[in-house]
């Protein structure tokens, strides 16, 4: 590289800490990418960025520890504090704190990304002046658009088929959580109507129905419909004429369902379906044609002697690759992909495969600060100048885990159908 580009470059790798690998590959005790641990302000700086990415990661609970595994404290004071007392009854009230320790392990992820000599060249031909923080902002955006898909929606089921599942694998997300420990209902595929706010907030317990910090988190599709019945109750031009349904249409107002704040989550996928399961049968040879009849027969919302309205994503079990298709009714329902799912010779086995529904979603109600996001302070970051590719290589090591210490202070509505406004 050229001088004035490699000293920029090393400028801004010198001063957040990262090391160089020599372009040979040989490491000795002077030349060592092992020591490459980011400083604390650096990780801050970091970790602020990428929660500015979404909304909502601003509205949970962020924790930096110490240690990769290890305990922290939860305080709740959920009972009374006051008790009446007679003349000179001097007796204490009685009410304690309950301090709980919440277990953590983080996890370790690792994040990628190249500067190809044209990048930096162009960085200091063009007076870029702050490479530096123009680095750590852009690799901090997307870190933080990944750790809000590992929040919300990590699983250890999943496999290391594709390369989201690699990412997903390691954590057990928020939906998860709730999942199996939170409030739960199953809307098992009725659509989304406006009577769904009042319907989850009676559904929470009591004692915490009426916390002021409640908020919604859910998808865009959710908030579209919303203000689209908003906007147009009864379908005629009379009911679409009120002061809200304009201010809908024609400004970026959002309205919060019942007065309480939304979070638009996107991470919370809008083709969600129930639990998947093998098709009837499959063939095909440049594409996967998979007869529908099992899932239809099992699914309450869907007839088995008509054609289905409905998405459904099929996946194959041996690839991790998935795609989205709508049935076509001959005798029976089926569904043809495009690809072969990322498949060499398409396989007719029907238990390679899996199929469900894939337009509902879940809408969750609680107090986003109960979702707690912890970081191991401690990352690393190291640089390798790759000469057959001409660029730099930027790996940097993170470890984290998501907890709700409270899931019963949560409301999930699962497989709520979200259908796309059709008429106007």
């Amino acid at each position: 590289m050229a001088n004035n580009i490699n000293k920029l470059f090393l400028q801004w790798a010198a001063n957040n800490n990262i090391v160089e690998k020599s372009e040979g590959g040989v490491m000795d005790s002077a030349n060592t990418t092992y020591g490459g641990v980011l400083p604390v302000h650096l990780v801050q700086e970091m970790i602020s960025l990428g929660r500015t990415q979404s909304q909502w990661l601003n509205s949970i609970t962020t924790k930096t520890v110490d240690g990769p595994v290890g305990d922290y404290p939860v305080t709740d004071l959920n009972e009374p504090v006051t008790e009446g007392v007679g003349e000179n009854d001097g007796s204490p009230v009685a009410t304690k704190a309950n301090t709980n320790t919440v277990s953590f392990a983080c996890k370790k992820f690792k994040s990628q990304f190249y500067l190809s000599n044209e990048v930096i060249d162009s960085a200091a031909s063009g007076g870029l002046g702050d490479f530096e923080a123009a680095m750590v902002r852009e690799f901090a955006i997307a870190m933080g658009n990944d750790a809000a898909d590992i929040i919300m929606n990590s699983d250890t089921t999943l496999t290391s088929a594709t390369r989201r599942g690699k990412m997903l694998r390691m954590l057990t997300g928020v939906l998860k959580q709730l999942h199996t420990s939170g409030n739960v209902y199953n809307a098992a595929g009725k659509n989304w109507g406006q009577g769904m706010w009042s319907y989850m907030l009676t559904k929470m317990p009591e004692k915490f129905r009426n916390d002021p910090g409640l908020q919604w988190m859910y998808n865009d599709m959710v908030d579209i419909l919303w203000h689209n019945s908003l906007s147009n109750t009864t379908g005629t031009l009379a009911g679409m004429r009120s002061n809200l349904g304009d201010a809908v249409i024609s400004s970026v107002q959002r309205v919060p369902p019942l007065g309480k704040q939304q979070n638009i989550v996107n991470q919370i996928s809008s083709t969600m379906g129930p639990t998947a399961i093998a098709p009837t049968s499959v063939s095909g040879t440049t594409t996967v044609v998979a007869v529908c009849t099992t899932l239809i027969a099992t699914d309450a919302s869907a007839a088995t002697t008509a054609s289905l309205a409905r998405n459904i994503k099929i996946t194959c079990l041996l690839t991790g690759v998935s795609e989205v298709c709508v049935p076509v009714w001959t005798s029976v329902n089926t569904i043809t992909t495009t690809s072969t799912l990322g498949q060499v010779t398409v396989s007719a086995t029907a238990s390679d495969y899996v199929i469900t529904f894939a337009d509902e979603t879940s809408v969750i109600l609680g107090n986003p600060k109960g979702i707690h996001l912890i970081y191991w302070k401690t990352m690393r970051a190291f640089r390798e100048f790759e000469v057959e590719y001409d660029r730099v290589k930027i790996t940097n090591y993170w470890r984290a885990d998501v907890k709700i210490p409270a899931p019963s202070t949560f409301a999930i509505n699962e497989r709520v159908r979200v259908l796309p406004p059709a008429t106007w």
